[in-house]
């Protein structure tokens, strides 16, 4: 008779690899509410890529807020299995023999796929957002520059080389992590397996070390940096623009309305990723190590916590952009309720 047990380590997409015990808050949480988050979350995401599908959103910013909205919707169904690996004995569910063999698969998923593709995604959606703001402080600053250099046919090279440099710049992370099987005689000939993740050579090696610094620096600190500045930018040349109005033609005085409620999204999407970027910046490891060093025992369980919940901050921020554009983009407000009454239209003549 076989027995499987899984010792699963914490895997995340800021490239946290530390084994901690498990705690009943942080298991529920995974569970339920980050199941929750990443289901609603993915299916709000879907819905803002149908709506920026449409003909009169051809804008070159729509089609980085859709880029986006694909990324977000990447990173959540990515996460979506990591939160049932981390199912334990608190659950019934997770006692049944089933489960337990749909572990060691989820476990398998998140070490060799679910780790490295969530940083590509992860890096994806925050490049984009940093280019997000600078098509809007550009398009709104120099006018002429940015019909130029971000045409429709140009943003989606940009976009393409974004998620290639994406790609090539978080492909070490898949030779990060194996999986390793112990097997342990147990009474009346028993076996039981044990598997849990491990950090391969390179893992252990002081080039992922000095690689998740330039991974801090190039996907955290950098792009917060320079959203905190083009926010401020525009804000200021918003607040600007709406002094000098009056002195402005009526062409003008359109073209800026047409850009206003683009650019208010763009603000809001650069202010949620500020948010969610600082407390996620502080939960890598190495960087959670020189604020909670290792000797201090008590403290673990608190840094597991910590670690959990920016994680939880980071999907969130990644579902709330469907709120963002149904309350500040008019346009897509009306366009999402017309695709409402159109299916109920559809149900009515079927009946």
């Amino acid at each position: 008779m076989n027995q499987t047990f899984i010792n699963l380590t914490s895997l995340r997409s800021d490239t946290n690899l530390t084994l901690y015990g498990e705690n009943n808050i942080e298991i529920y949480s995974a569970f339920f509410v980050q199941t929750t988050i990443c289901i609603i979350g993915a299916i709000l995401n879907i819905i803002n890529v149908i709506v920026l599908s449409h003909k009169q959103f051809e804008a070159t910013p729509y089609l980085f807020m859709t880029a986006l909205s694909l990324t977000d919707t990447g990173i959540l169904l990515v996460h979506l299995p990591s939160g049932w690996a981390r199912c334990g004995t608190q659950l019934r569910i997770c006692q049944t023999e089933i489960y337990k063999q749909l572990r060691v698969i989820l476990l398998y998923y998140v070490t060799y796929i679910g780790f490295g593709l969530g940083n590509i995604l992860e890096a994806s959606s925050v490049w984009i957002t940093v280019l997000i703001s600078a098509e809007r402080y550009i398009i709104m600053k120099w006018p002429h520059l940015g019909k130029l250099y971000f045409a429709r046919y140009q943003g989606k090279w940009q976009v393409f080389i974004t998620v290639c440099i994406a790609v090539v710049f978080n492909f070490p992370l898949f030779f990060t992590l194996k999986i390793n099987t112990s097997v342990v005689q147990g009474p009346n000939n028993t076996k039981r397996h044990f598997h849990y993740s491990k950090l391969t050579w390179f893992g252990q090696s002081p080039y992922y070390h000095t690689f998740t610094w330039i991974r801090f620096i190039c996907v955290q600190c950098i792009p917060l940096i320079t959203l905190c500045i083009v926010n401020f930018m525009l804000l200021r040349l918003t607040w600007s623009s709406y002094h000098n109005q009056k002195a402005h033609q009526l062409s003008q005085q359109s073209y800026m309305r047409r850009l206003s409620l683009p650019m208010t999204s763009g603000i809001d999407e650069n202010n949620e990723t500020c948010c969610q970027s600082i407390p996620q910046a502080l939960a890598y490891v190495h960087i959670l190590e020189l604020i909670v060093p290792r000797s201090c025992i008590k403290c673990r369980p608190y840094s597991a916590l910590y670690k959990h919940f920016s994680q939880l901050l980071c999907l969130i921020t990644s579902t709330t952009n469907f709120f963002l554009y149904v309350g500040l983009n008019r346009n897509f407000r009306e366009c999402l309720t017309g695709l409402c009454h159109t299916r109920r239209k559809d149900k009515i003549f079927k009946r």
